[in-house]
């Protein structure tokens, strides 16, 4: 349950985090203070690059940690067989009769 709280609070302090947080100021005052019209030429594609970057980001960081959590499941499973497999084939040695031992049990025929 604890865990649960902290899980909350962390989402929450996530989605509330950015609320203070405002456009960059640099780009306005980059703008204002442009003396020629070349300098700010090339300025949208930078700022449309930036915002592609920051996009990105995240997408590429749940990409890699999904890729990791689903290489890890599918080990765990092969892990598992292998050892299912491994109890079988002990039961199954345990199990089948030894062909080298006499019998035991006592009757004549």
């Amino acid at each position: 349950m604890r865990g649960c709280r902290i899980f909350l609070i962390l989402i929450a302090a996530a989605f509330l985090a950015p609320l203070p947080a405002q456009a960059c100021p640099m780009c306005s005052e980059f703008v204002s203070s442009a003396t020629e019209a070349e300098e700010t030429d090339n300025f949208p594609a930078a700022v449309n690059r930036t915002i592609y970057f920051m996009l990105g980001v995240p997408y590429t960081a749940f990409m890699v940690f999904s890729f990791l959590i689903w290489r890890g499941l599918v080990k765990n499973e092969a892990y598992r067989q292998a050892l299912r497999d491994r109890e079988e084939q002990a039961k199954s040695e345990q199990d089948a009769p030894k062909l080298n031992e006499p019998d035991t049990s006592g009757s004549d025929a």
